[in-house]
């Protein structure tokens, strides 16, 4: 969860730097941005999502099955958009689009949540599978890793709805 609060940070830092229509320091700004999809995609100049990466790719990959979100190529969609939206967002940074950066950014970080409450559902069904009814009978490492994924979505559930905070188990 702390590459996706890094990747939202290089994001918003790169946009930041300049406003539409301002002088552009196009270096710092392409470097910034071409960091965080490296930080989401990793280092592959053809991205291929490995499932053995400790990358949000690789994660949002390992769900596919699950949630039967592949696409014909292998690759989940979520992935394929994001890919489409990581080039838009580069295109708006060369074209000094700091509006509509800032508009692309949101959607990556909303496709991005997806992923994550996939990853809290799927933690939630293996929890209950081999619990069968009983918490106590649990392993620690399955109940950490859901309760990780549910770190990452639980500030914006919050400032959604408070309530709705409540009703999942967080005072």
């Amino acid at each position: 969860m702390s590459i996706f609060i890094h990747i939202v940070h290089i994001f918003e830092d790169a946009i930041a730097k300049y406003k539409d229509g301002a002088s552009f320091m196009r270096g710092e700004e392409m470097t910034k941005f071409q960091e965080s999809i490296i930080a989401y995609m990793g280092d592959e100049v053809v991205p291929r999502c490995s499932e053995k990466r400790n990358l949000i790719c690789g994660l949002v990959q390992k769900r596919c099955p699950d949630f039967f979100t592949c696409s014909p190529s292998g690759i989940t969609e979520n992935n394929l958009k994001q890919i489409e939206n990581f080039k838009i967002g580069q295109d708006q940074l060369n074209n000094r689009e700091c509006s509509a950066a800032s508009w692309t950014k949101d959607k990556i970080i909303k496709l991005v949540y997806i992923s994550i409450t996939q990853g809290i559902l799927r933690y939630e069904y293996k929890v209950g599978l081999h619990a069968g009814g009983e918490r106590a009978d649990v392993p620690e490492k399955l109940e950490a890793e859901g309760v990780i994924f549910m770190a990452g979505v639980i500030g914006s559930v919050h400032t959604t709805s408070p309530e709705a905070t409540q009703m999942i188990g967080i005072p």
